[in-house]
């Protein structure tokens, strides 16, 4: 009788110990954001996956890296960021702009992935962004063109689009000028080889974010930036890692997110052509046509 009495004074004890929802959230809530979100203008941009600019910290700690080792720096300002990923949507709508005078068309307008890959590769472009991988490059860009594009659909403070920052405008420049084809068919074949990892854009990583922060804004150090650099290499190469298979619900839904309609007949025959059956893991890819990078934590 006694053993039993203490048996559920312990079980109560036990129980009143664990954390209440409430102070679970409040716990999450103090956890310190990523450096990079707090650099990153936010007048005129809506995060898909705030407080982080990409998927997790891991990603947010990569563009950190490129862009504290392309100035030479270990503190970087809101300015400094903001000029940086200005220059990507700059250089995208020179490039689409000079694609319509030589030739009346744009020859990417069905080859995003050719099109990050250009511009990536640019003169204006190359020295910042050969620290990462064209996979990360292409998440990058297609996280802030939605970010400025959920801030036009459901607009908030500031709305007088002049206190918006650099990148806001070169963002809605290119948008003008921008007629690829982001959902269709080229797109498509790439995300069913595993580009984006389109799986990281869907399932709940909040226990990544919650467990690795990149610092709190006021310490800029670089402790973590070199060990994420190397998971994602400048050759965008597999290097052993292996490949795993999104489900056609993995990249509508991911691509949702960022604001691309996904051409589903187009999504059906990339999953018939490459001879994988919907959300079975293949075997690894190592096709440089579509960049595979293997199962990198950068989303």
């Amino acid at each position: 009788m006694g053993t039993a009495r203490a048996t559920s004074r312990s079980s109560k004890k036990g129980h009143a110990n664990l954390p209440s929802d409430k102070q679970r959230r409040s716990r999450r809530s103090a956890i310190p954001v990523s450096i990079l979100w707090s650099r990153t203008p936010k007048a005129g941009m809506i995060y898909p996956f705030a407080p982080t600019v990409m998927k997790n910290v891991g990603g947010d700690i990569a563009i950190l890296t490129a862009i504290r080792k392309t100035l030479g720096v270990q503190i970087v300002n809101a300015s400094m960021v903001d000029g940086v990923l200005a220059r990507i949507f700059e250089e995208a709508t020179a490039v689409l702009q000079q694609q319509r005078r030589q030739q009346n068309d744009n020859k990417f307008k069905d080859d995003p992935q050719a099109f990050m890959r250009f511009i990536r590769a640019s003169p204006a472009l190359r020295e910042w962004w050969t620290y990462i991988s064209v996979h990360l490059f292409t998440s990058v860009f297609l996280i802030l063109r939605a970010a400025r594009q959920n801030w036009h659909k459901k607009p908030r403070q500031p709305h007088d689009i002049a206190a918006h920052g650099k990148m806001a405008h070169a963002i809605d420049a290119f948008s003008a000028v921008d007629d690829i084809n982001w959902g269709g068919a080229a797109f498509v074949a790439w995300l069913v080889k595993g580009g984006l990892k389109v799986t990281k854009l869907t399932r709940n990583d909040d226990d990544n974010n919650d467990n690795k922060r990149d610092g709190d804004g006021d310490d800029d150090g670089d402790d973590d930036g070199d060990t994420t650099m190397q998971e994602d290499d400048q050759d965008g190469k597999a290097g052993g890692h292996a490949a795993f298979q999104p489900s056609v619900e993995d990249i509508v839904e991911g691509m949702r997110r960022l604001n691309v309609d996904v051409d589903q007949t187009a999504l059906t025959e990339a999953f018939a052509q490459f001879g994988v059956q919907d959300g079975v893991e293949p075997a690894p890819l190592m096709d440089n046509n579509f960049d595979w990078e293997g199962d990198s934590e950068i989303l």
